[in-house]
């Protein structure tokens, strides 16, 4: 016996294929969008960075200037040039909307390519990036 396999009309096959196709082009419609979107936030917040980053190492430099770390600090010296990096960096960073920022703690013998801090952004609440 001989069992009958349905048809599908060609119009409807068509029309399938035509809506499959429109949803794959509003997906990548939709892709692009957001990749322009967040490409244009990267570049605004590029510069905020820039300048918080420069404030961060100004006061860094001014307090370590002041007060620089040696080996011969005690540990509750360090702890204390710590503290006022890290509140240093508050005031430079509370400037900037939506920037944070902490110092690294220093070490006793810092190296030139070891960093006193950094500033990055916030991640908002909601946000998809």
């Amino acid at each position: 016996m001989k069992t009958r396999t349905p048809r599908v009309p060609i119009a409807v096959q068509v029309g399938v294929v035509a809506v499959l196709f429109a949803a794959s082009l509003i997906a990548l419609a939709i892709t692009i969008v957001s990749v322009l979107r967040r490409e244009g936030r990267r570049s605004s917040v590029e510069q905020v960075l820039i300048l918080a980053g420069e404030d961060l190492a100004t006061r860094g430099a001014e307090t370590l200037v002041s007060d620089p770390p040696s080996p011969f600090m005690s540990i509750a010296e360090l702890e204390d040039l710590h503290r006022r990096l890290a509140a240093g960096a508050d005031r430079e960073l509370g400037r900037y909307d939506g920037v944070e920022g902490r110092p690294s703690p220093p070490s006793p013998t810092p190296s030139p390519s070891s960093g006193w801090g950094d500033a990055r952004p916030t991640r908002r609440r909601g946000s998809m990036t």
